[in-house]
């Protein structure tokens, strides 16, 4: 079996909002926005992939956000290009949005921060070209 990865879909208790924060912090395009059974959905292509952002259909009562870890869906992850996740953290703190971890390892610097619902998104900048495996870590390392 061949498998293409195509979207996430993701719900959200303001729709506006939440297409609204992954254009200005992600740089997230549009593709399109409708209605589906009573509540808006917009479809993002963000890096590469699809993100679709849907708000409460009518009668639905969706469980809160979770904090990480969690089970199902921990995060959702971006590579950044060389030498932008410090920008990107700056944009992030001059935003108010919420960086929840952050970490400089010898192959990868990386953060999460906190999106709209809860949705906990990581930027990832390597140190090597990817593709490259880095060397193995131990794990007392």
């Amino acid at each position: 079996m061949k498998l293409t990865y195509e979207h996430a879909h993701i719900l959200h208790s303001d729709h506006d909002e939440a297409v609204r924060f992954y254009r200005e912090i992600l740089g997230a395009r549009i593709v399109d926005t409708r209605e589906r059974k009573g509540a808006p959905q917009t479809k993002l292509m963000v890096g590469g992939g699809m993100l679709i952002v849907r708000g409460v259909r009518p009668g639905e009562e969706p469980t809160p956000p979770g904090r990480t870890p969690r089970m199902g869906v921990d995060h959702i992850g971006f590579y950044v290009g060389k030498g932008e996740l410090d920008a990107a953290r700056g944009m992030l703190i001059e935003c108010g949005v919420p960086i929840i971890e952050e970490d400089d390892m010898p192959h990868l610097k990386y953060l999460y921060f906190e999106g709209p619902d809860g949705v906990v998104i990581e930027l990832m900048e390597t140190k090597a070209p990817l593709g490259v495996s880095p060397p193995e870590q131990d794990e007392e390392s």
